[in-house]
């Protein structure tokens, strides 16, 4: 099995496009963890790290700009 080209985070509330992207970034050779919203999606990052975010803006706890707000503040992202 190939290493894979990078780990990404898909943020997506709306379970349907968040399996559809999931299943597809994995098909095209990623590493692929999903959330639901944005606490989940923060949990996952302090745990792991990861090269890449595909985030919705409107969660059901908070925005996705909410969401980058605090990685940022932690440290975890230096690049939007």
């Amino acid at each position: 099995m190939n290493a894979p080209e990078a780990r990404l985070l898909v943020v997506e509330d709306e379970t349907n496009i968040r399996e559809l992207l999931a299943t597809t970034l994995k098909f095209a050779g990623f590493a692929v963890e999903a959330a639901p919203d944005g606490r989940t999606a923060l949990k996952l990052v302090a745990d792991q790290a990861f090269d890449l975010a595909v985030m919705d803006v409107m969660l059901p706890d908070m925005s996705g700009l909410e969401v980058l707000r605090k990685l940022r503040e932690q440290a975890i992202v230096h690049a939007a």
